[in-house]
């Protein structure tokens, strides 16, 4: 197929006439569609036969997006936490001040400004099913637990935790102690 691309080329350049640039451009248009079927074609097996779908996905996006190496970042969790926690009031004190009220502006949208987001609680019963979803792998993270101990644990841990989880959410707070620090 390259062969022929070629061929068409070269007779596009001698020739010089429409026809021939025409014939060349929709062969050239067929000839890319074809790389890019294989190219995928191939990135879908290399998925497929990964144990991890994950890593095996950024291994394909990362070159595509031309970044050969992740971008190091030296915030520490402390200095990005702080940013986070105070990004919105240095944005509120930013932006010049309104005596027009939010609800003003969806009624000028015509939205309904009683819906609102929420959340359901979490159940023991769906922490046992995240638990059970993990792969059973002994690297422990930073409070040295692994995989393999939370399946182990999940009856025991779901419970408390899916009740931590929810009042964290209803309370907006989120304890230090759970937080990585390292």
């Amino acid at each position: 197929m390259k062969n022929k691309l070629e061929a068409l080329q070269v007779v596009k350049t001698v020739r010089r006439d429409a026809e021939s640039e025409r014939a060349y451009d929709i062969f050239k248009k067929i000839y890319n569609l074809k790389i890019n079927e294989k190219i995928k074609e191939n990135n879908e097996n290399q998925i497929r036969k990964a144990s991890n779908k994950s890593r095996a996905m950024w291994k394909i996006i990362k070159p595509a997006k031309g970044k050969s190496q992740e971008e190091k970042s030296n915030l520490t969790a402390g200095e990005m936490n702080e940013y986070l926690a105070g990004v919105g009031q240095s944005t509120a004190e930013e932006v010049d001040q309104t005596s027009v009220s939010y609800a003003d502006y969806l009624e000028d949208l015509k939205l309904d400004t009683k819906l609102s987001c929420f959340l359901f609680d979490c159940t023991g019963t769906e922490i046992r099913k995240l638990f059970a979803s993990l792969k059973g792998k002994n690297t422990v993270d930073s409070y040295y637990v692994s995989s393999s101990h939370l399946k182990l644990l999940s009856k025991e841990l779901a419970e408390p935790l899916s009740i931590l989880i929810n009042k964290s959410f209803k309370d907006g707070y989120f304890p230090r102690e759970l937080k990585n620090q390292r």
